[in-house]
């Protein structure tokens, strides 16, 4: 059995759910009479999934606070590219689709293409890299774009480092 008083259950940024996957930090009470033990939790936190959305709004809350997001920083995106940059993988159904419809709905534009893992360990890394890449060519538009995907899939996109390179 576990509980949890409604001071540190106040804490928890989460509403958790039955058959959850969750880490619990306590201190555990044994009633000897009843043969039983009680967990009395202090704090507890999402595993998995619920972890990765925890890091991730933490992360926005922080890039938020310090300005990254304000409408003053955003930029227009050209009607009219003359260059347009896409990161994305490599022989993936994503960059075939990106390539079509940019020549089908703008054929006139010239097409740069900078190739990244877009999910797994090296992701990250390797979508910088390649982000860093292109601000070497006269880009006028640029696309860092990949299909669909779970939540953890997608998740090299939320990276700390690339959020801020693209910012600048």
């Amino acid at each position: 059995e576990m509980m949890m008083f409604s001071n540190y259950a106040s804490k928890c940024n989460f509403k958790p759910e039955n058959g959850q996957e969750v880490v619990v930090f306590g201190s555990i009470d044994a009633y000897v009479g009843r043969g039983t033990y009680q967990i009395i939790v202090y704090q507890m936190e999402e595993v998995g999934a619920g972890a990765q959305l925890l890091e991730l709004e933490k992360l926005k809350k922080k890039l938020l606070e310090e300005g990254l997001f304000d409408e003053s920083r955003k930029r227009k995106i050209n009607l009219y590219p003359h260059a347009i940059g896409v990161i994305t993988a490599p022989n993936s159904a994503a960059i075939k689709d990106i390539l079509f419809n940019l020549k089908r709905r703008y054929p006139i534009a010239d097409i740069y293409v900078f190739y990244s893992a877009v999910q797994g360990e090296n992701a990250p890394k390797e979508l910088l890299k390649a982000f860093e890449l292109s601000q070497t060519y006269p880009l006028d538009t640029l696309l860092i774009g990949r299909g669909g995907g779970a939540s953890e899939d997608l998740s090299a996109f939320n990276d700390e480092k690339l959020v801020r390179a693209i910012d600048l």
